[in-house]
């Protein structure tokens, strides 16, 4: 007898239950936000570590005031900074 893995490895993609083909769908939209052409952020590397290092302070004054809603907030300020110094050049 034959699993449901080892028989859906096979189908195409016609063939695929619905929630597959939703999953394919949803891949292919966000594919489509990746490759489109997009205009560059125009902002120094050295501007977005300034932003950095302001968000670490925050972060500590927040957490020497025990106040967790900032700490939550400048948590993902830092995260989303190192994001942006990631991406830098693509």
């Amino acid at each position: 007898m034959e699993t449901l893995a080892q028989s859906s490895s096979r189908m195409t993609t016609k063939e695929m239950p619905q929630s597959e083909s939703l999953i394919s769908k949803m891949s292919d939209r966000f594919l489509g936000i990746l490759t489109r052409r997009e205009t560059p952020l125009d902002v120094s590397r050295q501007a977005v570590e300034r932003l950095l290092q302001d968000a670490y302070i925050n972060y500590d004054r927040a957490f020497d005031s025990k106040d967790r809603d900032l700490q939550m907030y400048w948590d993902g300020a830092i995260r989303n900074l190192h994001y942006v110094l990631e991406m830098d050049g693509q």
